[in-house]
């Protein structure tokens, strides 16, 4: 699921949180982290990530992120 390999890339870098759907993206990572959760997920699921094409307020919390990443995985298998 991808909100625990989130969660696990966050644990690794220190980052712990209580309210995980809530926290804004970019309060727990800087951009350089971002670009690495999407190589490490992209990784992860062998395919690539494009973002380019949403708005960023689609990703500003982790909970809207994971979704996203979710729903992407999910048009891409039918």
């Amino acid at each position: 699921m991808i909100k625990d390999e989130v969660r696990e890339f966050l644990s690794k870098r220190g980052v712990v949180l209580q309210d995980f759907e809530a926290t804004e993206t970019f309060s727990v990572i800087d951009s350089m982290g971002f670009l690495e959760l999407l190589n490490t997920l992209e990784e992860n699921h062998n395919r690539e990530l494009d973002l380019g094409a949403f708005d960023p307020d689609e990703f500003r919390t982790l909970g809207r992120f994971c979704a996203l990443v979710e729903s992407l995985e999910k048009n891409e298998k039918h």
